[in-house]
C-alpha cells in the first residue's frame, strides 16, 4: 500500500515514481515488479540462459523480499506468500492489526 513505511515498499515507490511520475502503483504493478525481479535474480547465476535453466532457477527461489512480501516457491513450484491485510483508516490504506 502506498503509505507503507517498509523500506522495500518505499524503495519500490521511489523507483516507480522516478519512472512513471506521480502515478501511484497498484497491486498489479507491485506483483509484476516482484515477478520480474524473481526472474532477474534467478538468471544472475546461470552460465547458460535458456528456457529450462531459467525455469529451474526460478523454481529454486526462496525468501525473495519484494514490495508484495516474501516469495518462496514450494516443491510443486507454487508460490508461498503470506497475505498482507490492509484496511482503510482515516481515508488511508494502513496495515491491519
Amino acid at each position: 500500500y502506498p503509505d507503507s513505511t517498509d523500506e522495500t515498499v518505499v524503495k519500490f515507490m521511489e523507483d516507480f515514481n522516478r519512472i512513471k511520475g506521480k502515478e501511484i502503483p497498484d497491486n498489479f504493478n507491485a506483483l509484476a515488479y516482484d515477478a520480474a525481479m524473481v526472474i532477474f535474480n534467478a538468471m544472475k547465476g546461470l552460465e547458460t540462459i535458456d528456457r529450462e535453466s531459467v525455469r529451474d532457477a526460478v523454481a529454486e527461489t526462496t525468501d525473495y523480499v519484494g514490495p508484495t512480501g516474501v516469495t518462496t516457491f514450494n516443491d510443486q513450484n507454487d508460490v508461498e506468500k503470506a497475505y498482507v491485510h490492509i484496511t482503510v483508516k482515516d481515508g488511508k490504506f494502513v496495515k491491519a492489526d
